[in-house]
């Protein structure tokens, strides 16, 4: 019995581990620098597939597929319009198809359980900012870390500086700045899901909600949109389900947690203002109640940087340029969409945000029934709507998985849904 219970312990471990690695893609200095976790994954998942995969291709993954060479059809329109070649997006688009795969061999670990892959998305998040928490406290840890992973430059300058100033917990892989933020942020989502949907053992991931949120603000302040958006989720989601009975318990816990998160800042509020991380984390409620502005200075950068073509051809196709030549990213702006509309135009704009809709509709038809799943989905495109206001991001690693779910679900539940759709 002790010898099952210890298997079954190293099994669900690995499967953590192995989710860490997909959902932080870290790229080791051992390794070439394209070979990050993810793409390793996916190898490792084109593997499984073509050996396991008797079944006809589905019309849903061809149309994946079709949709991804649609995004290298029109970065070669803009190469050639434009007559300058910057590959940026053609390996974004070879990664997707990559992390497609990967994300095939993570449900084919977890068996096609949905529940036991969101619970291990949330294990990983929680197991990363854990560790960025104790590498913020100790610095010889944060070395160790870092120095086994392979960063450019610029990271290198932003990391330096934000070691020197203390301003925030630095993550591992994908997990620091606003992508860490981000992933944060889904963690959060994803907890809120579990947490909605489970009968018992909520007391677990209610725990784990919490300290993803305060960790992920310590990450990036972009994690207050990963806490909004996920109370709002709690809430929608009892109403949707006429589950009044569970919003005065909600207004009660977060009244007393508020009261004591609140009581707490009173008593130590002089030692907390002398830490740079936490005047940088909650810079924008220091500066609403000292001045009475709900603004900091990234908030004031973003505005600065939000800018797009005033010509017609640059409007609809772009300049085809998403670096200069000295690395630094064109037109100077790190907003999403600017980025986007600035390297091809409003087509590859739309073409970007394709597979996350096709995807979105694909298991909002497979799901129609399953209200809080639903909601979930329609909240991560919310965060990535909002997100690329910010910087450029897509979320295709996550709903990659949820594709995946959606396809087999016919063979966990047998329903009379095509598997070739």
């Amino acid at each position: 019995m002790r010898r099952l219970e210890a298997n079954n312990i190293i099994r669900h471990g690995m499967n953590v581990f192995i989710y860490f690695l997909f959902v932080y893609n870290i790229s080791f200095v051992f390794l070439p620098s394209i070979l990050r976790t993810r793409v390793l994954l996916g190898l490792v998942g084109l593997a499984f597939f073509m050996s396991r995969t008797k079944l006809a291709i589905p019309k849903s993954f061809s149309h994946i597929i079709l949709l991804c060479f649609a995004s290298i059809l029109l970065i070669v329109l803009t190469t050639v319009i434009n007559s300058y070649f910057d590959p940026r997006f053609i390996g974004n688009t070879i990664q997707n198809i990559l992390y497609l795969f990967g994300a095939y061999y993570l449900v084919i670990r977890v068996n096609l359980n949905r529940m036991y892959a969101l619970k291990l998305i949330v294990l990983a998040i929680f197991l990363h900012n854990f560790l960025a928490l104790l590498m913020f406290l100790n610095p010889t840890l944060l070395e160790i870390i870092t120095s086994i992973q392979s960063t450019g430059d610029k990271f290198e300058y932003a990391l330096g500086n934000a070691v020197k100033f203390g301003t925030r917990f630095i993550g591992i892989g994908a997990g620091t700045f606003f992508s860490g933020g981000i992933i944060s942020s889904i963690g959060m989502l994803t907890a809120a899901y579990i947490i909605d949907s489970l009968k018992k053992g909520k007391l677990v991931w209610i725990l784990l909600y919490i300290f993803i949120c305060i960790t992920g603000i310590y990450i990036a302040r972009v994690a207050f949109l990963g806490i909004f958006l996920s109370l709002a989720y709690l809430v929608i989601s009892y109403i949707l389900k006429k589950n009044y009975n569970n919003l005065p318990k909600i207004f009660i816990y977060s009244t007393v947690f508020g009261i004591i998160a609140f009581g707490y800042l009173l008593t130590n509020l002089d030692t907390l203002m002398a830490s740079n991380s936490f005047r940088h984390s909650f810079e924008v409620f220091i500066n609403l109640f000292s001045s009475g502005e709900l603004k900091t200075n990234s908030t004031e950068g973003v505005k600065a940087m939000l800018i797009f073509p005033s010509e017609l051809k640059s409007i609809l196709i772009g300049d085809g340029q998403f670096y200069y030549k000295n690395g630094s990213f064109y037109m100077h702006t790190d907003i999403g969409y600017s980025r986007l509309v600035y390297y091809y135009g409003i087509f590859g704009i739309m073409i970007y945000f394709s597979l996350h809709f096709y995807i979105l509709r694909y298991n909002l038809k497979r799901f129609k029934n399953d209200k809080s799943f639903k909601l979930l989905l329609w909240a991560l495109t919310v965060l990535l709507i909002i997100g690329n206001f910010k910087g450029l991001l897509d979320i295709n690693w996550m709903i990659f998985i949820f594709y995946w779910l959606a396809l087999y679900k016919i063979k966990i539940e047998n329903e009379n849904l095509s598997y070739n759709k």
